[in-house]
């Protein structure tokens, strides 16, 4: 823009191997910053409600960051995007959330010999879910197999870890702790499954 300065936003993605959507409506985009080149969007979107944890283990995580062009005519310019697998950034024994700045590099269509045009800075968080397709193993058994340091990791909507006396047997429950459960298991039914959140937080330096 003149002046030196863009009207950046940014889109996330999750691709196939091939390059293509997961799915449409899979996406997360950000409110347009006016006039800066470090814009702060805080903006995140819970992915998994229209594809599979299995497919969002194998997936890979695109953002796109764009200047708005106002313009009838004109198309949003292109500032760079930054790309990685899922089961890279994201390890189910070690590592349930990945946050840090990820360098941007030419999007399609950019000279590739563009270098230095800013940085992201990103955070992604595996739920159960997730974690057990990371693993290979049945989606459902996280309880079995995450210490307490992971279920506090895993975030909203993942209860707490089994205490050491508990062996799952719903009769130990007394009536009204049985109605609370049953109460908390059908209103987390109704929210689409936490596979990975994504949040977006700035970017700085754009060019």
């Amino acid at each position: 823009d003149a002046g030196g300065t863009s009207d950046p936003f940014a889109v996330v993605t999750l691709l196939d191997l091939r390059a293509k959507e997961l799915h449409e409506r899979e996406k997360l985009k950000t409110a347009v910053a006016k006039k800066t080149l470090s814009p702060t969007w805080n903006a995140a979107h819970t992915f998994g409600a229209h594809v599979s944890a299995d497919a969002i283990a194998r997936a890979v995580v695109r953002v796109q960051v764009f200047d708005h062009d106002a313009g009838l005519f004109d198309g949003d310019d292109a500032l760079g995007e930054w790309r990685a697998r899922v089961d890279e950034l994201l390890d189910p024994d070690d590592r349930l959330e990945s946050a840090g700045a990820r360098k941007l590099v030419p999007a399609p269509g950019m000279a590739p010999g563009k270098t230095d045009l800013g940085e992201l800075q990103i955070v992604l968080s595996a739920g159960a879910p997730l974690v057990e397709a990371l693993r290979g193993a049945a989606i459902g058994g996280a309880e079995e197999t995450l210490d307490d340091a992971q279920w506090r990791a895993l975030g909203d909507g993942w209860g707490a870890p089994p205490g050491p006396d508990d062996d799952g047997d719903d009769a130990a429950l007394d009536e009204a702790d049985a109605s609370a459960a049953a109460a908390a298991a059908l209103a987390i039914a109704d929210k689409p499954p936490n596979v990975v959140r994504v949040r977006l937080c700035q970017a700085r330096d754009l060019e």
